[in-house]
């Protein structure tokens, strides 16, 4: 698991929008999952999440349209489902504000 603890945007501007992405390379039929998390304070907010199967190769995961309700913070991670002796990579990671 990679998690930007602590959140990469510490105050949203209502109505932001955000756009994360990463990359990552995991064994074929691994869950891969790619979260934004929109907090206030200890309490999730909303969250946004995209799901892929690993292929072995490398997979581009993206989150767009991740609309914020202001005044709170946004973190990104990335899950991979691993079993033991497994490796997975994990690269370019990325969290904008579109708008």
């Amino acid at each position: 698991m990679l998690d930007d603890s602590p959140d990469t945007v510490v105050s949203t501007v209502s109505g932001s929008v955000y756009v994360a992405a990463v990359w990552v390379r995991a064994p074929a039929g691994r869950s891969v999952t790619l979260r934004l998390r929109e907090r206030n304070g200890s309490t999730t907010v909303r969250s946004a999440t995209r799901v892929a199967s690993g292929t072995g190769a490398w997979q581009r995961l993206e989150i767009t349209g991740f609309r914020a309700a202001g005044g709170t913070r946004v973190g990104v991670e990335v899950v991979v489902s691993l079993a033991r002796g497994m490796r997975a990579q994990i690269d370019d990671v990325s969290l904008q504000r579109a708008s």
